[in-house]
């Protein structure tokens, strides 16, 4: 087949592939503006429920149908400093639990950037404050209600006795839910670091909040440089853990680039997140899980969520697309083959037929020799 064939087929796909899921994703009906079809978010909507108990409330989260379930559950407890705890399950053909981590706050320092990296290394201390031997309140729950008008909890806990100010919030929604403007899944907790008042002991010191991940599963790293997002993440079958991060904070409500470094030991992953200064820093990370698509009995492969849903019909969409340009290209090489052949099949005929040609010729001149040679014996006698 030509290049240029080849060269218009591929570039045919290209638009196709870009175009009609333009078209699909144009045409869903999104009354609250989340960027999810309204069907889709009602079939997809969760049961949620709270357990309270002192420093410790627990949000259980399911979805369950015919074919489909999971279960995803979160804590937050203050009874040691700051915890916050994940577990995700999923049943195929029995319930099981695939991803369960601990994020804790760990220390908080103030530090002199001396190298002017922005981030802080070792030796840069100042002071170091161990948020595991400090006191937190009990978390809270109040009810919210998102920016597309999604019902919601937000639990909540702070330091106690200090002359600064360290709170934690978790938000949760039940359906897809914006807030600032994000999208958060019913699989995931909008958390927000607030850090304000803090006593600097040097005129152009900063703060550095570090944070530890823990889990029984493999984790691993990785960055969104496009959406503005690291993160660490723990992968199952079926789903992802993730405690994923801006690489922007509000800085006395500027917005100012955050660094991080991610350190691994035998205890976990070390989050280390640097803040420039600032009278009041909020920074709001997500925790949660990534639902893949699963295969159910029958073999029918279901997305149990509904951003991953248009994900599978965009990549389904593309994939056939490759496929049908595949076939066509195997067609045409075939014809293109077949004519090829029926071509070496003209020029064979074309030479049988120039070699008999020249048989003939020869034949007849032998012929024509042989007469004139019997008239010659002929007329001599």
């Amino acid at each position: 087949m030509s290049s240029k064939l080849r060269t218009l087929l591929v570039s045919a796909s290209l638009v196709l592939m870009l175009v009609l899921p333009s078209i699909a994703i144009a045409s869903i009906n999104d009354s609250d503006g989340d960027q999810i079809d309204d069907s889709l978010e009602l079939r997809m909507e969760r049961k949620m429920f709270l357990e309270t108990e002192a420093y410790k409330v627990k949000v259980h989260s399911e979805f369950r149908n015919a074919t489909r379930q999971n279960e995803w559950e979160f804590q937050l407890s203050t009874d040691e400093g700051v915890k916050l705890e994940l577990g995700f399950s999923t049943r195929i053909s029995a319930l099981k639990r695939e991803i369960e981590s601990e994020l804790e706050l760990y220390r908080l320092f103030e530090f002199a950037d001396a190298d002017g990296d922005g981030m802080l290394t070792a030796g840069e201390e100042l002071q170091t404050i161990d948020l595991r031997s400090v006191s937190f309140s009990m978390p809270s729950v109040t009810n919210i209600t998102s920016q597309d008008g999604e019902n919601g909890y937000r639990l909540s806990a702070q330091l106690l006795n200090q002359v600064y100010a360290l709170k934690v919030f978790a938000d949760f929604f039940p359906k897809h839910a914006l807030i600032d403007g994000a999208a958060v899944t019913p699989t995931e907790a909008k958390v927000t670091f607030t850090m304000s008042g803090f006593q600097y002991t040097r005129p152009n010191s900063q703060l550095a909040l570090r944070l530890k991940m823990s889990s029984e599963s493999e984790m691993g790293e990785s960055q969104d440089p496009v959406g503005g997002e690291s993160e660490v993440h723990i992968r199952s079958a079926n789903a992802t853990g993730f405690f994923s991060w801006s690489t922007d904070a509000k800085i006395d409500s500027v917005p100012k680039p955050v660094k991080s470094s991610v350190t691994t030991t035998l205890k976990g992953r070390f989050i280390t997140l640097s803040y420039p200064r600032g009278t009041e820093i909020i920074h709001d990370p997500k925790i949660g899980v990534s639902v893949a698509a699963t295969t159910v009995p029958g073999g029918t492969t279901q997305p149990t969520d509904p951003l991953d849903a248009i994900r599978s019909d965009i990549s389904n969409l593309g994939s056939s697309i490759d496929d049908k340009t595949t076939s066509m290209s195997g067609e045409i090489d075939s014809l293109s083959k077949g004519v090829t052949s029926v071509s070496d099949d003209v020029t064979q005929m074309r030479q049988t037929v120039d070699g008999l040609s020249t048989i003939a010729y020869a034949s007849t001149g032998m012929a024509i020799i042989a007469i004139l040679a019997a008239a010659y014996l002929f007329f001599k006698k």
